[in-house]
């Protein structure tokens, strides 16, 4: 299982479910967008106002993003364009763990739960596989032993 992508599975099909835009104060400040790029974020539910000459307030932003310092990146990179569909897989994709972050085993056991509970487990959001399953004669193959996992060891 690649936990990054698992975890992406979760946190969008969370934000499917409850998407839910907030005010932040302060604001985020972005310059130079374009009239594309505010219909852009006010189409997925954003407050953006005037700021001044080529700034722009953007005073609600996705829960997901409420805490990252990355916020304003991050808006930029939403205002680029695409539906709700396509913010909600972005802000997913942003906010889960990443490869290579080491878990405890209890929140190894939660990311599994969390992961079996959703609608698509196959697949992220972006339509990459999520886990690879290996079957014992594969690797016995691999590793040409022929075994039988556990009874070695008088498990059964």
């Amino acid at each position: 299982i690649e936990q990054h992508i698992a975890h992406e599975r979760v946190l969008y099909e969370q934000s499917c479910d409850r998407w839910q835009v907030v005010p932040i104060e302060p604001s985020v400040i972005l310059s130079d967008l374009s009239t594309r790029q505010l219909e852009q974020l006010e189409g997925i539910g954003l407050l953006v106002d005037e700021f001044g000459d080529s700034l722009w307030a953007v005073r609600t932003i996705p829960e997901p993003l409420l805490h990252r310092e990355d916020c304003a990146a991050a808006l930029l990179e939403l205002s680029l364009g695409g539906d709700l569909q396509t913010a909600q897989v972005a802000i997913a994709c942003r906010t889960a763990i990443r490869n290579g972050t080491t878990l405890s085993s209890s929140e190894q056991r939660r990311l599994l739960e969390q992961w079996q509970q959703t609608r698509n487990p196959n697949t992220c959001p972006h339509g990459r596989p999520i886990y690879l399953v290996l079957q014992e004669t594969a690797l016995a193959q691999f590793f040409r032993r022929p075994w039988v996992i556990g009874k070695s060891h008088g498990l059964e």
